[in-house]
């Protein structure tokens, strides 16, 4: 696969998001693009200030058309990655701007699991409490898992098993 550069635009629109909204602004008026920009992860500034718990810039983003369930190449949107963190203000966020909770990647991987691999037992409850109790829990999660959940995230463990996360392993 061919290396990719990132534009340099990229980390300039990231940074000044961080520290300067109303210069933000007049950036994206000048080149409205920027705003879908990806780095060599194919992370765009959403998956940044995200994981960096940046509420009030991430809802900005949004505001001004960023997509919320944008993926890296990993297949990862912000959420899962804010999942993975256990920065459940920015979970909440994004689900309330339209994020999907239910997203599964290619690969089985889902907000719910890296929440509950990464043991963030008020993000898996929040997660879980955003789904109906009647809902099967098991195809947010593959055989490994569902094994590693289990073994190495007791509290998220628990919670998954009493709402149904079957053992398929031996």
């Amino acid at each position: 696969m061919p290396e990719r550069k990132t534009d340099p635009r990229f980390y300039a629109f990231r940074d000044i998001v961080r520290s300067d909204l109303p210069g933000a602004a007049a950036i994206l008026v000048a080149d409205p693009e920027v705003i879908r920009l990806r780095n060599e992860l194919g992370e765009t500034a959403m998956h940044y200030l995200a994981v960096e718990n940046r509420p009030q810039e991430v809802a900005w983003l949004i505001t001004r058309g960023a997509e919320v369930d944008t993926k890296n190449q990993f297949e990862q949107t912000p959420l899962m990655e804010v999942a993975a963190l256990g920065l459940l203000n920015i979970c909440r966020l994004l689900v309330s701007r339209g994020a999907d909770y239910r997203y599964v990647n290619a690969r089985g991987e889902s907000v719910l699991s890296a929440a509950a691999s990464t043991d963030h037992e008020e993000v898996v409850e929040y997660l879980l409490a955003l789904l109906p109790l009647t809902e099967d829990i098991n195809p947010y999660f593959d055989n490994v898992e569902a094994e590693m959940t289990v073994k190495h995230s007791p509290k998220s463990a628990v919670m998954l098993i009493q709402r149904g996360l079957l053992k398929r392993w031996s």
